[in-house]
C-alpha cells in the first residue's frame, strides 16, 4: 500500500516514476530562524524569509503557494524565487541554488510554485529560502511579511506553516536626499537688490 507521484504503462505493466511513500507518511512544513532588518532599495537576492520541510520517509516537494502580507507591491519587489539552502545557515553560499521547475514569480499576495522537479528524495530536516529583487525606487517604508500553509510533497499528509518577519524597505546607508524647504523664498533674485541676509532657497538635505 501506499501513493506514487507518477506512473506510466510499459507493455503490459505499470512502471513508477518518482518516489513512493508509504501509507501514513507525513511531511511538515515550519520556520527557520527568519531573517530580519531592512531591505535595502536596489538589492539582488535578498532573503525574504525562509522554511523547513521535515518528512517521515523519502518524499518529493513538488508544489508550494507563498502569501505576501503588508504594503510592499510588484513594483517593490520582484524577482522572487526559491533556493534550497544546503548548510541550513539562512543565506544564499556555497551550492545553494534555485529550485528547477516553475521559476522566478512576480511578487503578489499569492505567488504559486508549481511543478518543483529538484527536490526528490528528501529525507531529513530540509531547509528553503525565498528570495527576491528590491528595484532602486522601491518605495522606502514600504513592507513585506511572507508566510505559508500551502504545500505538496509525495507523503500521505503535508501540515504546518512558516510565516517570515515583517521586512521593511530602506534605502542604502550612505543615501542622501534633498527636497523642497518649508521656508519663503523671492519670487526674482532682482527683488533682492540692496537687502542683506535675505533667503533665496529653502532646501531639506536628509543623510
Amino acid at each position: 500500500t501506499g501513493t506514487f507521484a507518477l506512473g506510466r504503462l510499459a507493455g503490459n505493466d505499470l512502471a513508477i516514476d518518482g518516489t513512493v511513500a508509504a501509507a501514513g507518511s507525513s511531511a511538515t512544513l515550519a520556520d527557520i530562524t527568519q531573517p530580519t532588518g531592512n531591505i535595502l532599495q536596489g538589492a539582488t537576492d535578498v532573503v525574504l524569509a525562509g522554511f523547513s520541510i521535515t518528512p517521515t520517509v523519502s518524499v518529493d516537494f513538488t508544489d508550494m503557494t507563498i502569501d505576501a502580507a503588508g504594503t510592499a507591491i510588484a513594483t517593490d519587489i520582484s524577482n522572487v524565487r526559491i533556493f534550497l539552502d544546503n548548510d541550513g545557515n539562512g543565506a544564499i553560499n556555497g551550492a545553494d541554488a534555485e529550485v528547477t521547475g516553475p521559476g522566478a514569480q512576480a511578487y503578489a499576495a499569492a505567488m504559486v510554485f508549481a511543478g518543483i522537479t529538484s527536490e526528490t528524495g528528501l529525507t531529513g530536516i530540509t531547509y528553503y529560502l525565498v528570495v527576491a529583487d528590491v528595484a532602486g525606487a522601491a518605495v522606502a517604508g514600504n513592507t513585506s511579511t511572507l508566510s505559508s500553509n500551502t504545500f505538496t510533497t509525495t507523503a500521505t499528509t503535508n501540515t504546518g506553516t512558516f510565516t517570515g518577519e515583517e521586512r521593511t524597505i530602506a534605502a542604502p546607508p550612505g543615501t542622501s536626499t534633498i527636497t523642497a524647504g518649508a521656508g519663503a523664498e523671492p519670487a526674482t533674485i532682482s527683488s533682492l537688490i540692496n537687502t542683506q541676509g535675505a533667503s533665496v532657497l529653502n532646501f531639506d538635505f536628509v543623510i
